[in-house]
């Protein structure tokens, strides 16, 4: 109903028959109640239980009632159609580094170039965070689904503008097609997103097509994540220990804590079968504490019966490194075990400090602020860039063993050997060589001045009596 000066309300109406002493109709009573407010409020509960606040797009709810409504057209006409997941590759960085709101502003702009390009009968909507989903309908075949979505890829490639800056994102897309990788919303979006993290799992920003195989994957995945919880649970990890060997003296400097899994079926697995699992999983941080721990205890045990105060070397993750609380956790540790800081070394690699490098080095620094010593494991492989030699807090360099493999052969090697030893000792710096293997290599390590070396030619990686021996016999020679 419009009022005279323009304005529109709802009106309920309500009619009643007038009718004479005969019965018959003389009138109608009508009467009207304004319910524009209360219809304005159903609207909005309506758009807050179907819609996304702040992209305006259809929520996970509508997403499903609109797909089950389409999939029983789709059977009735034998017809195809295309459940794609899509998600913003590194969004969590994005969030950490310029704030939620800017987070907010670029899954708005994510959700118009969305809305441009995929246009009724197609159905987009954002499930959460980082996360959309379409369905394209009166499609033909896969080839024709993908080519549709790398056009969706490239526009969405374009760069983003905010004030000053642009910024290059990325996506990646996961796709189920009906019917033949699911017949029912549950089937297409579980195996949608199975296609999804199995292109973020090979590098990101590409589309993947759903294949049994992605399935088997995720399924190991889910399986390995179960069992290394029940392995926390039930004490399946064991410490072995390296010893580190001064070569000038030939002493046993430091111990390097490795972590084994004894698995009641599968026997021990070696950590590259399960560390990267772990990561992935999130379960690092938990196995990463208990070594922690494990290590300072055993050492605090050896230093009480009586064996020698040698430094225990540990390595940290990617994600405990950048994980806030970590510098008051290995505090709390150090203060159970009653042990001072300087007497563990802390190794961190290159990959595990790459991707936030801002935030390792202030944690890096806090620990080393505490008396710990930083070591750079693994240089030699991956970037090895000089720049972390010159801005990071480290005191130990660890060369690895795939870069010592040709050091005693290779003339143009020798040459990047000698020259990276000299520029550590420069900066005030101990070098470490891993994977001695051979004679040859640890006289090459004592001619070009290397401090400290470990590897197989020494001591493979043994438990801890083992090494309670080794001190013993060490020990005795000293005698």
């Amino acid at each position: 109903m419009q009022f005279k000066n323009g304005d529109y309300v709802t009106i309920l109406w309500n009619n009643n028959l007038l009718h004479d002493n005969q019965g018959k109709i003389q009138g109608v009573v009508s009467v009207g109640i304004d319910i524009t407010q209360r219809r304005a409020m159903e609207d909005k509960l309506h758009m807050l239980a179907y819609y996304d606040n702040l992209t305006g797009l259809p929520n996970r709810q509508l997403f499903e009632v609109e797909v089950v409504k389409n999939l029983s057209k789709l059977e009735k006409l034998r017809e195809k159609a295309a459940l794609i997941y899509l998600d913003i590759d590194d969004f969590k960085n994005i969030n950490d580094t310029m704030g939620h709101s800017i987070g907010d502003l670029l899954v708005r702009h994510v959700g118009d170039v969305l809305s441009e390009e995929i246009v009724s009968p197609h159905i987009i909507a954002r499930l959460g965070g980082d996360e959309f989903a379409i369905l394209l309908v009166e499609v033909y075949d896969e080839s024709t689904i993908v080519k549709e979505l790398e056009l969706l890829l490239e526009k969405l490639r374009r760069p983003w503008n905010f004030g000053s800056k642009s910024f290059y994102i990325t996506v990646s897309m996961g796709v189920a097609i009906y019917p033949e990788h699911g017949t029912n919303f549950l089937s297409l979006t579980k195996n949608a997103d199975t296609a999804m993290y199995h292109i973020k799992d090979r590098g990101k920003d590409a589309i993947g097509v759903f294949e049994s195989s992605m399935y088997e994957k995720t399924l190991s995945y889910i399986e390995m994540g179960n069992e290394l919880r029940f392995a926390m649970a039930n004490h399946q990890f064991r410490l072995y220990y390296q010893p580190q060997f001064d070569l000038i003296t030939g002493k046993i400097i430091a111990l390097e804590a490795l972590i084994r899994w004894d698995h009641p079926k599968r026997g021990f697995i070696p950590p590259m079968e399960f560390i990267p699992y772990a990561e992935k999983t999130g379960h690092i941080v938990e196995i990463g504490e208990w070594v922690l721990k494990t290590a300072c205890t055993q050492k605090k045990a050896w230093e009480k019966a009586g064996y020698p105060h040698i430094k225990m070397a540990i390595n940290l993750s990617s994600q405990m490194v950048s994980e806030s609380g970590l510098v008051t956790r290995i505090e709390k540790i150090l203060k159970d075990c009653k042990m001072d800081p300087w007497e563990i070394e802390l190794e961190v690699t290159e990959t595990a400090i790459i991707t936030e490098l801002d935030k390792a080095r202030e944690v890096l620094q806090s620990l080393k602020e505490l008396g710990i010593s930083i070591a750079l494991d693994d240089f030699g492989t991956g970037y090895s860039s000089l720049t972390y030699l010159q801005t990071l807090p480290l005191d130990i360099l660890k060369i690895d063993r795939e870069f010592l493999k040709h050091v005693v052969c290779e003339d143009e090697e020798i040459y990047i050997f000698k020259a990276i030893v000299d520029l550590a000792h420069n900066m005030g710096l101990k070098v470490v060589a891993e994977g001695v293997e051979t004679k040859e290599q640890k006289s090459f390590l004592i001619n070009n001045n290397c401090d400290i070396a470990q590897g197989y030619y020494f001591c493979r990686p043994i438990p801890a009596w083992e090494i309670e021996m080794l001190f013993n016999q060490e020990d005795q020679t000293l005698k």
